[in-house]
């Protein structure tokens, strides 16, 4: 299981810095899903195409439960099944008025500000893409409209090789600093999103706080000939599925040795992190992150 080694602090650039409650990630680092009164400031007129990734975008704020820039987005936006979620975000955009909204939740530092600190104030988005580590992805509600069956694989779409994408996904770093009551992280910017990966389970899946599943794999190339003997792309990688979606019913009595195709986005694994930092009391360190995929939709493979 990829566990977060602790090293000596050394001078490196990085592209972004996040100040976190210490409370708020030791509340979700077992959660698959967040919910949150959401203010939506800015949304994508229309979906992105098929070849793009199919995504609707849309910034806003969570004041109460998130505290720091969102980006939201909802995964096939462009598919019939999400029409009324669709037109109430565009309803919404710009009042001014909070509604409801579930997803999973992700902290990952694609798209960074230099510094930000979580519940600090700041501004309304002026755009889809402002500065943030903070995404509602994919949503699974919005406005008490269930868009569970969104979590589906693309059509017409590819995402990153998984070898490239695990390789940078293993070699990403983290420099940590805790106190009583915030968390403090330093990491460069990250990309590879969407990624296609086969899935092997180390073992039984287990229920997240928020009845969401976590299961162990090993990833393999999805593409490839079966890897027997051969070191896979990465071992133990914590995945998430949220609850109420296909992926998450299809782990039904799966276990060790079991294979999927999936298709996922990465997140930081707020579990291991809390983990080392409980280790590490408030000495400052530097190690690997990381990281666990979010399982969008997945095939079994016999």
């Amino acid at each position: 299981m990829r566990v977060l080694i602790l090293l000596l602090v050394c001078s490196l650039s990085w592209a972004g810095t996040l100040v976190l409650k210490r409370a708020w990630v030791k509340k979700y680092k077992d959660r698959a899903t967040i919910d949150a009164d959401y203010l939506v400031d800015k949304a994508h007129k229309k979906a992105n195409d098929a070849a793009s990734d199919g995504d609707m975008h849309f910034a806003g704020r969570s004041k109460k439960q998130i505290g720091l820039p969102v980006v939201a987005e909802m995964v096939n936006a462009g598919q019939p099944g999400q029409k009324a979620a669709f037109d109430s975000i565009h309803a919404n955009e710009g009042t001014g008025a909070t509604v409801a909204i579930t997803g999973v939740w992700r902290l990952w530092f694609e798209h960074p500000a230099d510094s930000q600190i979580q519940f600090a104030d700041f501004p309304e988005a002026v755009n889809t893409n402002p500065d943030h580590s903070f995404e509602i992805h994919p949503v699974t509600r919005f406005a008490g409209l269930n868009v569970e069956k969104s979590f589906d694989f693309i059509p017409g779409f590819t995402g990153h090789e998984p070898a490239k994408a695990f390789a940078a996904y293993n070699k990403l770093s983290v420099t940590v600093r805790a106190s009583a009551t915030a968390i403090t992280l330093q990491s460069p910017k990250s990309g590879f999103n969407y990624t296609h990966f086969r899935m092997r389970l180390m073992g039984k899946p287990k229920k997240l706080d928020d009845g969401g599943m976590m299961v162990y794999c090993d990833v393999e190339d999805d593409a490839g000939p079966e890897t027997d003997g051969e070191d896979p792309l990465a071992r133990g990688i914590r995945m998430i599925f949220a609850p109420g979606t296909p992926a998450a019913a299809a782990l039904s009595g799966k276990g060790a040795g079991d294979q999927f195709a999936a298709i996922g986005i990465p997140r930081v694994n707020l579990n291991a992190l809390y983990t080392a930092i409980e280790k590490a009391g408030t000495t400052q360190f530097s190690g690997l992150l990381p990281y666990e995929m979010i399982v969008v939709a997945v095939k079994e493979i016999d």
